[in-house]
């Protein structure tokens, strides 16, 4: 079960709305970092980039910072594909994978 979906079901609306912008700014700033530290792209976290990318630095610390998590920037990375797709779903385009 994702973030948003646990706190869909248990929380009212105003706290879901408060919390999923406060988990939108995280992403954001994750982003930014990916493109303006790391060279990478605005359209992927810090997180997935260190799935698929040699930054075994940043994914071990990222891993530790979400100790909750098994594999976080594994879930990241599966994330953003399953989102991409979503997004290509609406728009009728064959799928990729």
């Amino acid at each position: 079960m994702s973030f948003q979906q646990a706190f869909a079901k248990h929380r009212p609306r105003p706290i879901y709305i408060a919390l999923r912008m406060i988990e939108m700014l995280g992403s954001l700033l994750s982003r930014g970092y990916n493109a303006a530290v790391l060279g990478g792209s605005t359209y992927q976290t810090t997180s997935a980039r260190s799935h698929i990318d040699p930054l075994p630095k940043h994914r071990a610390f990222i891993n530790a910072v979400f100790f909750w998590q098994p594999d976080h920037c594994r879930w990241a990375w599966e994330r953003e594909v399953t989102e991409a797709q979503k997004t290509l779903d609406r728009a009728q385009v064959p799928k990729v994978l």
